[in-house]
């Protein structure tokens, strides 16, 4: 199930845009300083996932639950999880409910500037450099 429609945005990185911009620190970064690296463009969940997925012959639910109501029942989850002295972890938890429905968004616009990088590959291409298992 989605959370809250998979509408919380996030920033990806496609691992040749980070090679490039590590390959970019290593000539025009400042030593100490953190730059933020991703692929320029920030999509809600859904809209990244469900392509991605896609590419791997998985298809996504329809279904959508409220984010209040999925940190309670993860919060719930955890608590009977550690009460009854299970092992390993509950099959839901705050911080997964937390990535679906929190907004993770970070600007590359330093490294952009002070690395003169730019991010080579868009989501787009990255995404069809997958392998295709459907016509999805």
């Amino acid at each position: 199930m989605w959370v809250d429609h998979g509408r919380a945005r996030k920033t990806t990185t496609y691992i040749q845009n980070l090679i490039d911009a590590i390959e970019c620190s290593f000539d025009k970064g400042t030593p100490g300083e953190a730059y933020f690296i991703n692929d320029g463009e920030y999509r809600p969940l859904r809209e990244f996932l469900v392509p991605m997925l896609a590419t791997q012959g998985v298809k996504t639910p329809e279904k959508s639950v409220p984010s209040w109501l999925i940190r309670i029942v993860g919060a719930l989850a955890e608590s009977w999880w550690n009460l009854s002295g299970q092992k390993g972890k509950p099959a839901g938890t705050r911080m997964e409910a937390d990535f679906m429905s929190s907004e993770v968004v970070i600007s590359c616009e330093k490294a952009k500037r002070e690395l003169e990088w730019k991010p080579r590959v868009s989501i787009e291409q990255g995404l069809k450099s997958l392998n295709v298992k459907s016509n999805v």
